[in-house]
């Protein structure tokens, strides 16, 4: 699998340097000057790696920092200051930190899972949804999904509201159900054996967990949506979202039942809506 290669390649990177710190001060202590340029510097991470994307700033950045010091420590003729030393060494145990975050947010992207905000990602959730649906059309059980967005962009930029958002949905659902992270700000709750009156419920006490955060300076407003045998999962959600949305125009923090309206009916509303 790719997470395995990918985690295997950072657990590898961290070994290397390991091994390279120990030759960089036996060098600069021990050896001749002449001796230093034996020590090899492991190869300069890429800027994008095609399985993950773009490798963050902040690790390019400390692998560049750090590089750059042991270059002066090994060019230089004397031994290194104390100071010097120490910086470089406080360097290099940022880089290696940065590496073992890298590879703990790979190893929970393979098991679905947000590095944030720990809730299940976008990949795996219309799996579980449409499986939801599979199960109300065999056994008849009832299910709704609950679509909840941080109002107002600004606030949605802030981590600190992301992380804040979904403790507050984490606390909220019951052990049996299910939240994601669908985008920057917006998380989706499954809620099994729950109508749309279920759904409801759930987001009056979401809005109560919310104002028991004196933390929490945002609102969060939702719609609740309860598919139907024969519903496209993904069309649903579309279809919610940009309800949602248009919730975030007015005042914030409100919460809506999802009516679904006929195709028609959509597009008359369309033409209504264009300029």
């Amino acid at each position: 699998m790719v997470q395995e290669k990918d985690t295997h390649f950072l657990a590898t990177l961290q070994s290397d340097y390991a091994a390279w710190l120990t030759q960089v001060l036996l060098s600069s202590l021990y050896e001749e000057f002449e001796n230093r340029k034996q020590v090899r510097f492991p190869e300069t991470l890429p800027h994008d790696v095609q399985s993950w994307g773009k490798i963050p700033s902040r690790v390019l950045d400390s692998q560049s920092i750090l590089h750059e010091l042991a270059s002066q420590i090994l060019e230089s003729k004397v031994k290194p200051s104390k100071d010097t030393m120490e910086i470089f060494l406080v360097t290099f145990e940022n880089f290696i930190a940065a590496l073992q975050k890298l590879q703990q947010g790979q190893l929970l992207a393979g098991l679905g899972i947000d590095e944030l905000t720990g809730l299940q990602t976008e990949d795996r959730m219309i799996v579980d949804l449409e499986r939801e649906l599979e199960r109300r059309s065999r056994r008849g059980q009832p299910f709704c999904f609950v679509v909840s967005r941080i109002d107002d962009h600004k606030n949605r930029e802030k981590v600190e509201n992301v992380i804040l958002a979904a403790q507050a949905i984490q606390k909220t659902i019951r052990s049996f159900d299910d939240a994601y992270i669908t985008s920057e700000g917006e998380f989706i709750a499954s809620l099994k054996h729950a109508d749309n009156n279920g759904g409801l419920k759930f987001i009056e006490r979401l809005r109560f967990a919310l104002n028991a955060n004196e933390n929490i300076q945002f609102t969060l407003s939702s719609i609740v949506a309860e598919p139907m045998p024969g519903d496209s999962i993904p069309d649903l959600i579309s279809q919610v979202v940009k309800e949602l949305k248009n919730l975030d125009a007015g005042e914030g923090g409100k919460a809506e039942q999802y009516q679904e309206v006929s195709p028609l009916a959509q597009y008359l509303k369309s033409l209504k809506e264009t300029p």
